[in-house]
């Protein structure tokens, strides 16, 4: 019997990290190739989405710092704790999907007043922020189509 519950926790144990990655590897992949929104072209459509979609996630767009790196930097969102300071950090080219994905991570962040654990963040807020930037991308194109229909 001992036996059977070691092996089992071995097959529990190797399971849930690869399940986890594979998942959070669709996600990305989708996010990236099919649901990944306009591509936004200059500074201020940037700054324009950033407070639109910062007021429906309820986030006070006057507090959201937004600054630009290098060509295909990685994109960060920094939140400092009480929420006084939030910051954008986008590399280039910046898409819609990307603003939504880093402001949901803002907003969680300021929720719980703090960041998040580095297995936190993988298995559990980094699949959210995938998923709710993919989402507001497809509710983005059907609004745009019932506007042209």
């Amino acid at each position: 019997m001992e036996t059977d519950l070691l092996s089992n926790v071995g097959l529990v144990a190797f399971l849930v990290p690869t399940v986890g990655t594979l998942m959070y590897g669709a996600a990305l992949y989708l996010n990236a190739h099919l649901f990944s929104g306009k591509k936004l072209d200059s500074d201020e459509e940037v700054r324009s989405f950033t407070e639109t979609e910062a007021k429906i996630l309820g986030l006070d767009p006057s507090k959201i710092e937004v600054k630009f790196l290098s060509d295909n930097a990685v994109d960060v969102a920094r939140y400092y704790v009480g929420g006084e300071r939030l910051e954008l950090l986008l590399g280039r080219p910046v898409r819609e999907s990307t603003i939504s994905h880093e402001l949901y991570h803002l907003k969680r962040m300021k929720d719980k007043n703090r960041g998040f654990s580095l297995l936190g963040y993988l298995f559990n807020e980094e699949p959210r922020a995938v998923l709710y930037g993919s989402k507001r991308t497809i509710e983005s194109k059907r609004t745009i189509e019932n506007t042209i229909s």
